[in-house]
This record gives structure tokens, sequence and C-alpha cells, in this order.
């Protein structure tokens, strides 16, 4: 029973570790900007109060927000690097990232694509608009960044941290302490819970069950952060296709499909295998 408790912190520290980054990186950005507003204020002789520093500042952190959220990433692979050097093991080791089977790549790749497509259809059909709302005010700092920036931050760098952590060292300390079944649910509701607004929430949540079942099924989080990549990068064209409800229908129907005969192919044959703890 100590063991199993002391998995479960262990698997809720790496996240709290996770956050505390997150906050960190947020905190000493924050001051670089009110340290670059002031300077910039001062060298030009205007004064600003109340509504219109707000205003000023809001558009400084939204402008900038996906490069803090860069430095975060970057700084939280090197945290994590730093503990398995510590700990004398390879990261690689740690966090199993393997090799997997190559024919499961485009199988994986179009199911991330066809997921982002299907969640994004449903969500727009189902969600309250408030709510969505909401959800795309929460994300306007990725969106209005250079799509460069947005390539790195969200294609790339996103998935390489956030399977690490969660597919890679959560699951498998969740996996110690309870079923199989609960340990994918509770590490993939941690995934959900990081990225903080409710839409958001809620179909990471769901994201992260079907990315937990491809690292366990080819036993490699190398198979999850490419179906993370796959998934984030419809993101960068998605502004640029038609707004044709037509268009939408014949997409979600080809998404649908795509999704269950990727699931069959890929789990046809074998049972899911075990991450390696």
């Amino acid at each position: 029973m100590k063991e199993k408790v002391k998995s479960i912190f262990c698997g809720l520290g790496y996240m709290a570790l996770l956050l505390g980054i997150n906050l960190a990186v947020s905190l000493v950005f924050q001051f670089i900007i009110s340290f670059a507003m002031g300077f910039q204020m001062a060298a030009a002789g205007i004064t600003m109060v109340g509504e219109e520093f707000l205003e000023k500042y809001t558009d400084f952190v939204m402008q900038y927000q996906l490069h803090a959220t860069i430095a975060y990433q970057i700084f939280a692979l090197f945290i994590i690097w730093l503990i398995s050097k510590c700990r004398r093991h390879k990261l690689s080791t740690d966090a199993n990232l393997t090799k997997f089977r190559p024919t499961s790549a485009p199988f994986i790749v179009i199911l991330g694509i066809a997921l982002s497509f299907l969640i994004s259809i449903v969500m727009s059909a189902v969600v309250p608009e408030a709510m969505l709302e909401d959800y795309m005010e929460a994300s306007a700092g990725i969106a209005n960044a250079p799509m460069l920036v947005q390539f790195i931050s969200a294609v790339i760098l996103a998935p390489i941290v956030e399977e690490i952590f969660f597919r890679g060292y959560v699951l498998p300390r969740f996996r110690k302490a309870m079923p199989l079944p609960l340990a994918i649910f509770f590490s993939s509701l941690a995934f959900g819970l990081i990225h903080g607004q409710i839409v958001w929430i809620t179909y990471a949540t769901i994201l992260g069950i079907i990315m937990t079942l491809i690292a366990l099924r080819e036993n490699s989080v190398w198979a999850s952060i490419l179906m993370h990549v796959a998934f984030n990068s419809v993101s960068l064209f998605s502004e640029y296709l038609p707004e044709s409800d037509i268009f939408y229908l014949v997409i979600f129907v080809i998404s649908l499909v795509a999704c269950i005969g990727c699931f069959w192919l890929l789990f046809k044959n074998k049972k899911a295998n075990t991450v390696v703890a």
C-alpha cells in the first residue's frame, strides 16, 4: 500500500514539476515584459495609467505568449534530462523513448490528423457558444503568433514535452498503484487539466486516452509523440480551409472512417503492450 501511494505521489510530482516550470517561466516573462514596457515608456516620455496601461500590457503579453511557452518547453526538457542524468539513467530509457514499428507510423499520423478534424467539428456543433468563445479567447495567443513560432511550440516542442512527462513518466507511476484502465484515465485527466480551459481539458483528456493506448500498443512514447505532432499540425492550416457546411460534413465522414480504420489496423493483431516504468 505504501509503495502504491508513493507511486501516485511520484506521478503527481512530475505533473507538479511541469506546472511549476511553466509558472516560473511565466513570472519571469511577465517581469521582462513589464520592464521592457517601462523602459520604452520612459525613453519616449510616455505616461500610462489604469486601463490604458493594462490594455497595452495585455497586448504585449499576447504578442509574445508563445515565445514564453517555447522557453518553458525547452527548460522543461532540460530539467527532465537533468533528472535522468542525476539518476545516472538515459532519458530515452526512463521515458520509454524506444523504436516502434515503422509500418504503424502512417496509420498513427492519419489517426492524429483525422482526430483533430473530428474533435474540431464536434466541438463547433455541440459546445455552447459562450464556452466556445472562451476557448477561442484562451487560444488566441497561439493563433495570433507567427507561423514559425506556432510550428516550433505547438507542433514540435509541445508533443515532445507533454508526451515525455505524461506518457513517459506519469503513466508508469500510476500503473504501479492502480489497474491499467484507471492509470490510463487518471494520467490522461492530468494531461487534460494542465490545459486549464474547460473545452481544452475535455478534448485533451479524450485525446490523452487515445495517445496512451497508442503508446501502450507500440510500447513506445515516440508513437504517441508522432500522433500528437500530427494532431497539432492541423491547427497550422485549418484557418485556410473553406467555410462550408458541405465541406465539413464530408471531412467529418472521412475523419470518422479514417479513425475507425486506423484503430482497427493498429490493434487488430496484438494486445496492447506495456510501457516500461
